[in-house]
């Protein structure tokens, strides 16, 4: 039976310290483990929401909108949380923790606005190029077909140049509206006394 009394305004630590170092430091070991797994498993749940709201942002080409639209959603979750927690080292714990994900999650963000940046410009210029297109087959005014042309183009030229693609792609895009607007001409002049001549014609310059 031990005479030792405990006074109710120590820690737990300090009214072991009788008992002997060993015990205090195993307490303090325990108190630390348990700490860290209860900001552990905050954390977690934190980072569940946080992923839940960057993959909403998945399709947002803009960059500073989507990070914006993140924080805003995502810090009064993490205010709401650490407002239940009343143990100050577990809160530092999980504040510490959410600084290092936080971090990760707007790497997340960014690369996804890129990416959806990029899918999106593609589209639009896949539209704009087919459109120009279709103007030039249904065009029979040698001007305006040459115009058309000229825009294809300089569409190819400022899409290459946006993304940086290098001159080796703008050699292909050329070569491709070359051949779509060639095989064009061929589809328009089925039917035609000179469509034959023709016909031969484009396939000797693609060739």
């Amino acid at each position: 039976v031990s005479n030792i009394k405990v006074n109710v305004n120590q820690s737990v630590a300090a009214a072991l310290r009788p008992l002997g170092k060993t015990a205090e430091d195993y307490y303090i070991k325990k108190r630390d483990n348990e700490e860290k797994l209860i900001a552990k498993k905050t954390i977690i749940e934190l980072k569940s929401e946080s992923d839940k709201i960057i993959e909403s942002q998945k399709n947002n080409i803009s960059e500073d909108e989507s990070i914006n639209n993140w924080k805003n959603t995502f810090t009064p979750l993490i205010q709401q949380k650490l407002s239940t927690i009343k143990n100050k080292r577990v809160k530092k714990l999980i504040e510490n923790g959410i600084d290092l994900e936080n971090s990760e999650s707007i790497y997340h963000l960014k690369q996804n606005s890129f990416k959806a940046y990029e899918k999106e410009s593609a589209k639009v210029y896949n539209d704009d190029i087919n459109a120009d297109v279709a103007k030039f087959k249904t065009e029979t005014n040698p001007n305006l077909k040459n115009k058309y042309r000229d825009q294809l183009y300089l569409k190819a030229e400022l899409y290459n140049e946006e993304h940086m693609l290098g001159s080796n792609d703008l050699k292909k895009r050329i070569e491709a509206i070359d051949s779509v607007l060639l095989l064009t001409d061929a589809d328009s002049l089925i039917g035609t006394p000179d469509a034959v001549e023709k016909i031969k014609q484009i396939d000797k310059d693609i060739n």
